[in-house]
C-alpha cells in the first residue's frame, strides 16, 4: 500500500513537471513567432514600395507623382543627412555622459551639464523632424495628406521597434 501511494505520488509530480515544462516551451514559442511576424511585416512593407527608390520614404502614400517622389526623397536624404549629425553628437553626449556617471568621484554637476546638453540636442531631433513633416504635408494633395497623417497615427510601437531594428 505504501509502495502504491509513493508511486502514485511520483507520477502526479511527473505529470505536473511535464505539464509546467510544456507551457512553458509554448509561451517561447509565442514570443518568438510575434518577433518573426514582425520581421514579415517590415519586409512585406519595403516589398510594396517602390523599386528604384532606396528606402520607403514615399510612406506608402498612393497616388504620388514623379515629381512629388523625387522631391520627397531629396527632402528625406537632406533630412536624414542633418539628423545623422545630432545623432553622432548625442551619442558622443551619451558616452561622455558613461564616462562621468562611472567616475571615481563623480561631477553630479558635470553629471547635470552633460545630461542638459542631450536633452537640447534631443530638442532640435525633435523639432526638425516636425518641420520636415510639415514640408513634406506641402508637398501632398489633400487625399495624399490625410494618407501621410493617418499612416503616422497607425504605426504602432512595435512598428516603430522593428524599423529601428531593420535599419
Amino acid at each position: 500500500m505504501k509502495t502504491t501511494g509513493k508511486s502514485f505520488v511520483m507520477v502526479m509530480l511527473a505529470l505536473l513537471f511535464i505539464s509546467v515544462s510544456a507551457s512553458m516551451f509554448a509561451q517561447g514559442k509565442k514570443e518568438k513567432d510575434k518577433k518573426e511576424e514582425g520581421k514579415n511585416v517590415v519586409m512585406e512593407k519595403k516589398a510594396m514600395c517602390d523599386k528604384d527608390s532606396r528606402e520607403c520614404c514615399c510612406m506608402g502614400i498612393k497616388g504620388l507623382s514623379d515629381d512629388q517622389k523625387q522631391k520627397i526623397e531629396k527632402m528625406e536624404t537632406a533630412h536624414q543627412k542633418e539628423l545623422l549629425q545630432l545623432k553622432n553628437q548625442e551619442n558622443e553626449k551619451r558616452s561622455h555622459l558613461r564616462t562621468l556617471e562611472t567616475a571615481e568621484i563623480a561631477d553630479l554637476n558635470a553629471i547635470n551639464k552633460t545630461i542638459d546638453e542631450i536633452s537640447v540636442i534631443k530638442v532640435d531631433i525633435m523639432k526638425k523632424c516636425a518641420a520636415n513633416k510639415q514640408e513634406m504635408r506641402k508637398i501632398l494633395t489633400d487625399e495624399q495628406r490625410l494618407q501621410f497623417d493617418l499612416k503616422d497615427e497607425r504605426m504602432g510601437m512595435g512598428e516603430r521597434r522593428n524599423k529601428r531594428v531593420e535599419k
